[in-house]
């Protein structure tokens, strides 16, 4: 039974939705209660790496196939965002959003899931492709500016 369920695991992993979907503000929110969002990849694809998600509740607002900057307007409040490429894991992402602010979001490689792409190819379904974290907004300028001069 135990091997039942990892295979499904294994099979189900890749299943999720690739449809992107614009987040959809309510025609009375006040633009006190609107946060701005702004998403830096931070490098292009490795080999063996796929687009990269970004959203939540299954819903997709963005993608990346390489490096660069996107921007989201999304309601104030409490978010458990999902990153994740086929194939792959989840990676979660807790952020609270503030209305009238601006959050600044990194995506970058999980390095931890080389082994799992190269080695054992079936671990890759266990650990997440990218990972990401909330950052100072001028760290992601910083990085925007550091990546335009080296391209």
């Amino acid at each position: 039974m135990k091997v039942i369920f990892i295979l499904a695991l294994f099979l189900l992993t890749g299943c999720q939705s690739t449809k992107i979907v614009a987040p959809k503000l309510p025609d009375t929110v006040k633009e006190s209660d609107i946060s701005k969002v702004v998403l830096f990849m931070e490098s292009n694809l490795k080999i063996g790496e796929s687009r990269v998600y970004f959203g939540e509740k299954k819903k997709n607002y963005a993608s990346f196939n390489k490096k660069g900057k996107k921007e989201l307007m999304l309601l104030s409040g409490e978010y458990k965002f999902e990153i994740w490429s086929p194939g792959s894991a989840t990676h979660n992402l807790e952020a609270v959003l503030e209305g009238n602010k601006t959050t600044c979001i990194r995506i970058f490689s999980n390095t931890t899931n080389l082994v799992g792409k190269f080695v054992v190819p079936l671990l890759r379904n266990l650990t997440s492709t990218h990972e990401a974290e909330v950052v100072d907004c001028y760290q992601i300028n910083k990085l925007a500016e550091d990546s335009a001069e080296n391209s």
